[in-house]
């Protein structure tokens, strides 16, 4: 019989220990690759979309802070107080 079907149970990988033939144990192995892959590449037009999306929503975000600049103006104005960052 061949020296590698001797070890382990047939059919259940390289000699069915569990271990790589480094001796690492496999699920241990599969952590460590999988963690070099958790960044996938992106492609051109993925890196454009992702600016895209950044550029956007900061311009939201300056939109929602202008906004909420003028209703205070706005109800301090309505309320007959001087208006924020008035400090005089």
């Amino acid at each position: 019989m061949p020296k590698s079907r001797r070890a382990g149970t047939p059919g259940k990988g390289p000699g069915a220990t569990g271990k790589t033939g480094s001796g690492t144990p496999a699920s241990r192995v599969s952590a460590e690759f999988l963690r070099g892959l958790s960044q996938p590449v992106l492609a051109p037009h993925d890196k454009t979309a992702a600016a895209a999306r950044e550029i956007v929503s900061a311009d939201a975000r300056k939109r929602v802070e202008r906004s909420a600049a003028l209703k205070a103006a706005r109800l301090a104005r309505d309320a007959g107080l001087p208006p924020p960052g008035d400090d005089d």
